[in-house]
């Protein structure tokens, strides 16, 4: 019976980054997909969003618990790693980090080398089901027996093709279940009629029982359904930390201004023209302003009146429609829940209670916002455990 110093379950970026990082020790990667990587490919549109470099702790949902790791390795830990594979990287205007290529599939090569490098096996359509433990060996099961010294679950969430692993480790540590997250959200479609495919940039706000929760500046775009966008994917974040709340709205400000501001910005458009339909085609995409319209109950042939711009600039500067949930888990980047963290070492991230059964990433209560945010804590962690290890006889 071979008994391997590592067991890792989970071939995403955040197992192979343990792999690849742990120091003279026999491991075993298990994968149920097809290939390991599989999930790192769509990442970022293909082109890997795994660094930003204005990076803050603020923008995950339990900052005590990652700052924890964070303080060790940091940015500039999770960079030196990266460039330790040899990639060479680029940083956007926003400061979001990609591999020089802009190709997922230069990461993933850049892994496997490293996995080879590290002599590290790997078994993929190997779905673990059962883990046990008895004296100070695991017993990993599914399907076949492996049986290893350290686990690590690493196996991320059940976002787009993932699998749900949490119930694997519910004999170890409870679990919160998993709600989509940084996803497209589907709303009231009364007043975005006539906009799917227009894109805006706007201040979005996340208000629950009539409480702003989030709000940030991005791109917007309208669906069919309801909307789609980066700063509507960082409220969807909000939205599933709260449970999908059932009194939950998204508030567009088209002018990211006040709403006496706005008054007095519309108010300066009389200049060109007395009708508030000709008033609002000067500054907004065409459908929007009839939407804008008929949010306020006014017809385009109106008069901009006091009273009609007073009208007009509450919807300007909130333009709020009624979420009705996430549009689709496939569309999901990440999932909320997981692992409660409160079951989980901050220190080390085992599991407590458990001596060396490990976890890290997305399969923990931890989710990030859009931008690197979540691939930098998969990595994060990832190297913490495997520095664990690596220490261990």
């Amino acid at each position: 019976m071979k008994i391997y110093d590592l067991i890792i379950v989970g071939g995403g970026i955040g197992g192979m980054t343990a792999a690849a990082r742990v120091k003279n020790k026999s491991v075993l990667i298990l994968d149920a997909n097809d290939r390991i990587g599989k999930k790192l490919l769509s990442t970022g549109a293909g082109k890997c969003n795994f660094l930003n470099e204005n990076f803050d702790v603020g923008k995950y949902n339990d900052e005590s618990f990652v700052s924890a790791t964070f303080e060790k390795y940091g940015f500039f830990e999770i960079k030196k790693f990266f460039e330790s594979l040899g990639l060479l990287m680029r940083f956007d205007e926003e400061g979001r980090g990609y591999p020089l290529s802009e190709s997922a599939n230069t990461v993933l090569d850049a892994y496997r080398r490293a996995l080879q490098k590290n002599g590290v096996e790997v078994k993929t359509s190997a779905l673990v089901t059962k883990i046990s433990k008895q004296n100070d060996v695991f017993k990993v099961s599914g399907g076949v027996d492996y049986y290893g010294k350290n686990v690590f679950f690493a196996t991320g969430s059940n976002a787009g093709f993932g699998y749900d692993s949490t119930g694997v480790l519910s004999d170890f540590a409870n679990v919160r279940k998993f709600t989509p997250s940084l996803a497209p959200l589907s709303t009231d479609t009364t007043y975005i009629k006539g906009l799917n495919g227009v894109r805006v940039k706007a201040t979005v706000g996340l208000i629950v029982d009539n409480k702003v929760v989030h709000e940030e500046y991005g791109e917007v775009l309208f669906k069919s359904f309801g909307l789609s966008g980066i700063a509507t994917f960082n409220n969807s974040a909000y939205y599933a930390r709260l449970g999908a709340p059932k009194n939950a709205y998204l508030s567009l400000n088209f002018l990211n201004e006040n709403k006496n501001e706005t008054f007095l910005i519309l108010k300066r458009l009389k200049e060109f023209s007395n009708d508030v339909g000709e008033l609002l085609s000067g500054a907004f995409h065409k459908m929007i302003a009839q939407q804008i319209l008929n949010m306020a109950g006014i017809q385009g042939s109106e008069k901009a009146t006091d009273e009609n711009l007073n009208k007009l600039a509450d919807v300007v500067s909130d333009f709020r429609i009624k979420i009705t949930g996430v549009s689709d888990k496939s569309l999901a980047q990440v999932m909320s829940g997981g692992i409660d963290a409160s079951c989980v070492n901050k220190n080390t991230l085992e599991i407590k209670g458990v001596n060396n059964l490990f976890v890290g990433g997305e399969i923990l209560n931890i989710d990030g916002l859009s931008g690197g945010y979540n691939i930098m804590w998969a990595v994060a962690s990832a190297i913490k455990v495997s520095d664990e290890i690596s220490e261990k006889p």
